[in-house]
């Protein structure tokens, strides 16, 4: 179980942060990542097919997992700026 704490490295100095996104593993990473794409699509499909009054749920549900697909696209691909990130992750939430 990974647990809050000061973490010093990664290219943000000693900063609290939640050590968990920090810590993952690649593989672990890549497997969220596969699993948040495929909520993506899920979602546009339903997106397609929902009547009228749940589009707007359906948007919203859309843009997050977006969102979060695109920060663990970045986060895989070895992005530098790791505390911006995690910034704007709490954004879409």
């Amino acid at each position: 179980m990974l647990r809050r704490g000061t973490y010093q490295g990664f290219g943000c100095g000693k900063t609290t942060l939640i050590g968990a996104f920090l810590l993952m593993s690649v593989r672990l990473i890549a497997q969220d990542l596969y699993r948040i794409i495929r909520e993506v699509e899920k979602l546009e499909k339903e997106l397609l097919t929902a009547p009228a009054q749940d589009h707007e749920i359906l948007k919203d549900r859309l843009r997050k997992a977006i969102a979060e697909r695109d920060l663990m696209r970045r986060s895989l691909e070895g992005s530098k700026d790791v505390a911006s990130i995690l910034k704007k992750k709490d954004l879409y939430r």
